[in-house]
């Protein structure tokens, strides 16, 4: 039993077959394309009769308006808030730069301005000099 001419035989039968049911379509695509087509007259037609109406129509033009961006100052205040907020937490986060802070003592009934620096406590250095003294 010859396989080979089966196989050969069939797969020329499946090609008539598409060659046959291709062809059939491309002949029902061209006659409805013939038919559903209209003329070169009826298209020139048609294209004068809209550029007719394109040109007794009149021509609106909307200006174009940008949105107004009401939110931008309202950002840019409360940058400027949380920036400072920030600044001046870190600023007090940080111990003293060394700096002599200026205090008034009073000691017996006597006012005297000290200056200290570095945390130290000027009531406590007056009576120790006071101390001293006596």
């Amino acid at each position: 039993m010859d396989t080979n001419n089966d196989n050969k035989t069939m797969n020329t039968k499946r090609n008539d077959d598409f060659k046959t049911v291709w062809e059939h379509r491309k002949q029902n695509w061209q006659e409805r394309t013939e038919k559903t087509l209209p003329d070169d007259a009826t298209l020139l037609r048609l294209a004068e009769t809209a550029r007719q109406q394109a040109q007794h129509q009149a021509v609106v033009v909307v200006p174009f308006t940008r949105p107004r961006k009401r939110w931008i100052p309202y950002a840019a205040a409360a940058s400027f808030v949380i920036g400072l907020t920030v600044i001046g937490l870190i600023r007090q986060g940080q111990p003293d730069n060394g700096l002599p802070v200026a205090e008034e003592v009073t000691v017996e009934g006597q006012t005297i301005h000290f200056l200290c620096n570095k945390g130290c406590s000027a009531h406590d250095v007056l009576l120790s000099a006071n101390e001293v003294i006596k």
